[in-house]
């Protein structure tokens, strides 16, 4: 009698619902995107959040572990943090960033929150975009 092994199963599994599916499950990923981050608004900054919009869902998706141990990442004038990210959806779909920021307003005081969203734009692997901060 026939008994399959385990080792081989999911991997036939995938390979056949990505045939049915039309290769769809083969390219999950926007992969190997390079993010930019430029401070272009005079003062330091403290970037709080980094987001990029799942348009099909109709959601936001928070990019975690990219702002060093305390969670965010102070930014001099005219400095730029940068990182490569495989974003969470299908490959050469539109999406938008959204980055979550404040300034420097002197000691430890902080200003409130201030929002950036870039316009839409195609997600294509090995993509490089730039989020210039500019007020």
């Amino acid at each position: 009698m026939f008994r399959p092994n385990p080792k081989y199963v999911l991997p036939l599994v995938t390979l056949t619902l990505s045939l049915v599916s039309g290769g769809k499950l083969m390219a999950q990923t926007c992969n190997d995107v390079e993010i930019k981050i430029v401070n272009n608004t005079g003062d330091e900054i403290k970037v709080k959040k980094f987001e990029y919009h799942d348009i099909d869902k109709g959601m936001w998706k928070t990019e975690t572990g990219i702002f060093g141990v305390d969670g965010f990442d102070k930014l001099e004038p005219r400095a730029w943090h940068e990182w490569t990210r495989n974003l969470g959806f299908q490959d050469k779909m539109n999406t938008e960033f959204r980055v979550t920021y404040a300034h420097h307003v002197g000691g430890s005081k902080w200003g409130s929150d201030k929002v950036f969203i870039t316009s839409k734009f195609l997600c294509t692997d090995k993509m490089k975009q730039t989020l210039t901060l500019t007020n």
